[in-house]
């Protein structure tokens, strides 16, 4: 069995998506709505880049041509972005702010000779810090003085087309809760087919071909939202890669407003990536810089010319990153004990339990073990957990969730009702028989699983923390260190990765996690002599090599990355790392030179 690679690899799959042309016409004018958050997001790892946008038209036509060239210019968001100095180059015509609150730089050049050439470029330094909100779905609650503009219909977003109405309320289902509706739309979209070379599409178009790319993604979960009750806004500019410089990518997401928190970020297109650092619901890491916002909004706009006449090329520089030295979420402590038999069933139950755990046997015979374990055992937690997990999809669920509904006051009745829901995604239901099925070590084993599958941070690592202090298992340190890993909180994710690397020394992923995390942290030593002994203990194993090669072109170091992954790819990797590896290590030889000051 080959292993999967770790989830901490954070090397996003880079998808150049350029955001589709909409309609030039806005929506009716407004106020920009900008209201502040009862609940900010934790501000995680920050990085300080220079970009520099250089925009050149060529008169390729026989007379002289006039054109129009509108320039966004990146504006401060919140407490994770803001703008350090910006400069344009020459002197913009003038600067206007349109419908969306975006400013634009505004050149006019007249009567461009044939042949002749103009250019004009913006500079600007912008700091960025990684952003993850931490909801709580049970204080979440209906908008009520929230931005109620970005409710309605607008150029590109057909919040009020039947169809888009129809679909929304087909996808929230009963769910009535903001937030966990939000999921279900966003789960949706994440879900349809991405094509790179697609052309930008509108929302009939992308529900009809369930195939998209960035734009056209952020643009249906916007109106999917919005149709849903849930305020929307479409937003632009570019995803940067220190460890890729040469890239010039132009991007396109959403955002959500979900009250007491704010303006919530959701990324579809890369949250269907599992090997991003931008999986999650809420969150979004320094790659990201917003340059506007609104689908109706033109972005980067040229009027006057023909494609082949007009250029746009980004010019991007990391100038510095760090990452906190102290956790921003609570770290859960895995040193409670790690004896399960108080939660076992004992005697002929036991027996029962283990064939029901059987891959070997089939559906049928777990599902009969499982039910003669309950009865002899009809409070077994474990047992009623074996019985959803051997339970089909559809009518068998159906009948065992209205069995068990027949047992109001049982514990374990109300347990299996919750994984039930949880397995169906039923995310408000999961969580209200969950916490009427009491406080033990599975119902909050079930608990972390729920936040953790809907974007909880702050939630999950309480239930992490309240099951870990009754026992520990190996999914339970995976889901601790994956949930640190994922939220890229580095301080968080060194210190859960020790414990767990103490409590389970033969499995060398979390000892590589913390190794990450301190590099990521500015620890290159301590990180570099944690990467040296995993290479003494496990001679033949080039991961370790990999992985510090992933990380110094990650920090712009590719002659260094580029001797690391060799010498992996000489040492031995699993096949499916062996491809990735070597996929990687071919793009860093091709990379070209760094450009010149």
């Amino acid at each position: 069995m080959s292993r999967v690679l770790p989830l901490f690899l954070l090397l996003a799959t880079l998808a150049a998506c350029t955001p589709g042309q909409v309609p030039e016409a806005p929506p009716p004018p407004g106020p920009r709505t900008s209201p502040t958050s009862t609940q900010g997001p934790l501000l995680l790892e920050e990085a300080t880049w220079k970009l520099r946008w250089e925009i050149a038209y060529r008169n390729s036509g026989s007379k002289p041509a006039s054109i129009r060239v509108e320039m966004p210019l990146p504006q401060d968001r919140g407490g994770w972005q803001t703008v350090r100095q910006t400069s344009l180059e020459p002197a913009p015509d003038r600067q206007v702010t349109d419908s969306f609150g975006n400013r634009l730089a505004v050149y006019e050049w007249s009567e461009v000779p044939a042949g002749a050439s103009v250019q004009a470029q913006v500079q600007t330094v912008v700091q960025r810090r990684g952003a993850a909100f931490c909801p709580d779905a049970s204080q979440v609650r209906s908008p009520r003085n929230g931005p109620s503009r970005f409710l309605v219909a607008e150029p590109g977003i057909l919040a009020d087309d039947p169809v888009i109405l129809r679909t929304a309320a087909a996808v929230v289902g009963d769910e009535h809760n903001p937030y966990y509706r939000l999921v279900r739309l966003y789960d949706f979209v994440r879900g349809l087919d991405y094509q790179l070379t697609r052309p930008s599409q509108d929302d009939h178009e992308s529900l009809a071909s369930r195939v998209v790319q960035c734009s056209d993604a952020a643009g249906l979960l916007v109106s999917l939202s919005r149709a849903a009750g849930i305020p929307a806004r479409y937003v632009a500019g570019v995803f940067l890669r220190p460890e890729t410089p040469q890239l010039r990518i132009a991007h396109a997401w959403a955002e959500a407003w979900i009250e007491p928190y704010g303006w919530l970020p959701m990324d579809p297109t890369m949250g269907r990536f599992a090997d991003t650092r931008t999986t999650r619901l809420g969150q979004l890491d320094p790659a990201y810089v917003v340059a506007w916002e609104g689908r109706g909004s033109r972005g980067f706009a040229v009027q006057g010319a023909r494609d082949s006449e007009v250029s746009l090329v980004l010019h991007q520089e990391l100038v510095s990153r760090s990452a906190p030295s102290t956790p921003s979420l609570a770290v859960p402590s895995l040193m409670g004990s790690r004896d399960l038999t108080p939660m076992l069933p004992s005697g002929r139950a036991l027996e029962l339990l283990q064939q029901a755990m059987d891959p070997g046997l089939d559906q049928q015979e777990r599902l009969r073990a499982c039910r003669e374990g309950l009865k002899i055992e009809p409070e077994s937690k474990a047992l009623m957990r074996a019985l959803v997990v051997a339970s089909p999809s559809g009518p068998v669920r159906q009948a065992l969730d209205a069995e068990l509904a027949l047992r109001p006051s049982s514990s374990n009745a109300l347990f299996g009702r919750g994984l039930l829901a949880l397995e169906d995604e039923r995310w408000t239901q999961a969580e209200d028989f969950l916490r009427a099925a009491g406080q033990d070590f599975p119902v909050q084993h079930a608990m972390a699983d729920l936040f953790v599958r809907t974007c909880q941070p702050g939630r999950a690592s309480q239930a992490l923390s309240r099951a870990t202090s009754r026992a520990v298992t190996f999914r339970l340190a995976q889901s601790a260190t994956n949930l640190f890993a994922d939220l890229g909180d580095w301080a968080g994710l060194a210190q859960v990765a020790e414990e767990a690397a103490r409590i389970y020394p033969a499995s060398p992923e979390f000892e590589l996690a913390r190794a990450q995390a301190l590099f990521r942290m500015g620890d290159q030593a301590a990180s570099e002599a944690l990467f040296a002994r995993m290479r003494i203990a496990r001679p033949g194993d080039g991961l370790p090599d990999a992985v510090l090669g992933l990380l110094h072109l990650e920090n712009g170091r590719p002659d260094r990355a580029l001797q690391l992954l060799r010498r992996a790819l000489r040492t031995g990797l699993e096949p499916a790392e062996r491809d990735f590896f070597a996929d990687l290590a071919r793009q860093v030889q091709d990379m070209p030179e760094p450009e010149s000051p």
